[in-house]
């Protein structure tokens, strides 16, 4: 740009601002213009537009700069991050379109939203990771206080954005940092918290009206809707024989009727997601199709996973192997053997005999190195 070129532009930026100035200074002076007399709560827009019927809340304040990380984060996410969170392609839209638009209304949607997006980012770009994975836990844990206060008074306007917030979670914590005794989002700190946003959402959502059901996440519904009704099949109870030989070594288990029959319930949810993704292309497979299983799992089974009883880890290390073909998305990528890993180094050797099948599926041998 020329010299001449910028003392131009210098000019008619400092014209923009003295007008700005002057157009306040005669609306807080009485000035107004007719149109706008009629209300005091709205002010002409001086930078927008000179037609005087084009007004903004009286609040309006010009901002003095953006968060231009914010907005490279929310590019990055409709851009990139939406397009690896699904192999439906219209669900690719709505995480594209209909989630940052639920975001703009709903801010705890919108932190994790950026926050998913940040920890993308860091995934790819090792100078900047830490920087980003920071910043990643910043935005989740705002949206997770405002999610949390949302939680008690659940409606039918706002459960979709509680359901959308849990998804977007579970993708957060799958691609955080995994620590040494991490057994995915279900165990841990926070978990009690995330599984109840889900659980009650869904709640909702199973009761509400078909407008819901096709509004703005109505490919996600309608989804879920069809993974519910294939776990109903005559398919998805078949027998699944690696789990049959486990269920035949918790009967031999002193564990008491209650515990064995949480285990037995457990086993049998494991059984029905086995066989509605065996019977689909591993390449249509989602997410939602795997971690379905969390969600059917009876509460206790979670609590005796948490207490890491052996036989809870014995049917999480068969769980790991659904997450294999998912383990080439970025925010899964690890999991399966890490999980496994886990598994094996907290059994005795009587357990690991009954954990071999994984072991076989997923080509790992102890000794292997930890994933990252």
């Amino acid at each position: 740009m020329s010299e001449l070129q910028e003392e131009k532009v210098e000019a008619a930026a400092e014209a923009l601002r003295q007008d700005s100035q002057s157009s306040r200074a005669r609306s807080s002076s009485g000035g107004t213009t007719p149109e706008v007399a009629e209300s005091s709560s709205v002010i002409p827009h001086p930078q927008v537009t000179d037609n005087p019927s084009v007004t903004i809340p009286s609040d309006w304040v010009p901002a003095d700069s953006l968060n231009v990380l914010d907005l490279e984060l929310l590019h990055n996410f409709s851009t990139s991050t939406c397009f690896t969170l699904s192999t439906n392609q219209s669900i690719k839209t709505v995480w594209r379109i209909n989630v940052p638009k639920l975001g703009f209304k709903y801010h705890f949607v919108m932190h994790s939203l950026l926050a998913l997006s940040a920890l993308h980012l860091a995934y790819f770009d090792e100078e900047k990771r830490d920087f980003y994975i920071s910043y990643a836990r910043s935005h989740h844990g705002a949206g997770l206080s405002m999610a949390n206060a949302v939680l008690p008074n659940l409606t039918l306007e706002n459960c979709h954005a509680v359901y959308t917030f849990s998804a977007l979670t579970y993708f957060f914590t799958l691609a955080s940092p995994r620590r040494d005794t991490g057994f995915l989002m279900f165990v841990g700190e926070g978990a009690t918290n995330w599984l109840s946003l889900l659980r009650g959402s869904l709640s909702v959502i199973r009761e509400a009206p078909e407008e819901l059901r096709s509004g703005v996440l109505g490919p996600l519904f309608q989804a879920g809707r069809q993974r519910a009704v294939a776990r109903t099949t005559s398919e998805a109870n078949v027998e699944f024989r690696p789990l049959t030989s486990v269920e035949a070594f918790l009967r031999t288990r002193n564990l008491g009727f209650r515990v064995l029959h949480i285990y037995l319930d457990a086993a049998m949810e494991l059984r029905k997601t086995f066989n509605t993704v065996y019977a689909q292309k591993f390449e249509d497979l989602e997410a939602a199709d795997v971690l379905i299983w969390i969600f059917h799992a009876p509460q206790e089974y979670l609590k005796l996973l948490q207490a890491g009883a052996p036989e809870a880890l014995i049917l999480l290390a068969y769980f790991a192997v659904l997450l294999k073909p998912l383990d080439t998305s970025w925010w899964m990528a690890g999991w399966p053997k890490h999980l496994l890993s886990r598994v094996y180094h907290l059994l005795d050797d009587e357990c690991r005999l009954v954990i071999r099948w994984p072991m076989e599926e997923m080509g790992w041998v102890p000794g292997s190195s930890p994933t990252p």
